[in-house]
């Protein structure tokens, strides 16, 4: 099964050129574009994201449905903005954290210590 259906003439080295009416299609390379960034967004959000704006990109230019890829956008979008929200806010735990086990170190496990003007207990 092609990737495309064409309704052209061919010329002499082998080149496609529309013909009378002619229109090339795309008819599944940019589906499955779509259907592969939508299920990696959700998997993997910033690969997903490029996948789908690729297919978009795609649809747009062989003319056909773009809803799919236009999901997969969203999906990324948002999954990538949750990346990112998630990786500053475990950046800004870890000097907590690092505080803590340097104050913890030789103290017995649920020993009081205070980390920054709380009092917590050594894991």
């Amino acid at each position: 099964m092609s990737n495309y259906q064409f309704q052209d003439t061919e010329t002499k080295n082998g080149n496609r050129t529309s013909g009378e009416g002619g229109v090339v299609q795309r008819t599944s390379g940019s589906r499955t574009l779509s259907i592969t960034g939508l299920v990696l967004a959700f998997l993997i959000s910033p690969v997903g994201l490029i996948l789908s704006i690729v297919a978009l990109v795609k649809a747009r230019r062989s003319g056909t449905g773009n809803g799919l890829a236009v999901a997969g956008i969203i999906v990324g979008l948002l999954g990538t903005a949750i990346l990112v929200v998630g990786a500053f806010v475990v950046m800004s735990l870890v000097p907590n954290f690092v505080e803590l086990t340097e104050q913890c170190q030789g103290l017995a496990s649920g020993a009081p210590v205070e980390v920054n003007g709380a009092k917590v207990q050594c894991p």
